[in-house]
């Protein structure tokens, strides 16, 4: 989508196929987490660091998606993810991709 979309002629079914992938995903794993600390277990494991990274990567390549917003236990959860050392030391920068999308 994030490429779709600086296309010059972006295409809307495909892109909103997408969305709902996306969208259901969101919704899983906000079912997922719940009210729990951890995605799975009590502990944190390999899941809630790709979990994390999942959700890093939406904050910083689709801004105009408010799923913190529509899902405020996964944005919970999420703060406390990047509130922890090994977030902080590896936050994901966005790049400016000059390449030509064809």
């Amino acid at each position: 989508m994030f490429f779709e979309k600086q296309r010059s002629s972006p295409s809307r079914e495909w892109t909103s196929r997408q969305r709902r992938k996306v969208d259901g995903g969101l919704n899983q794993l906000a079912s997922w987490v719940g009210d729990k600390d951890f995605l799975t277990e009590d502990r944190f494991t390999l899941a809630d660091v790709a979990a994390g990274a999942v959700l890093g990567y939406l904050r910083i390549r689709f801004k105009d998606r408010s799923w913190q917003q529509e899902y405020p236990n996964l944005k919970r959860y999420s703060d406390r993810l990047e509130a922890r050392e090994s977030f902080m030391t590896t936050i994901p920068t966005p790049q400016t991709i000059k390449d030509k999308i064809v």
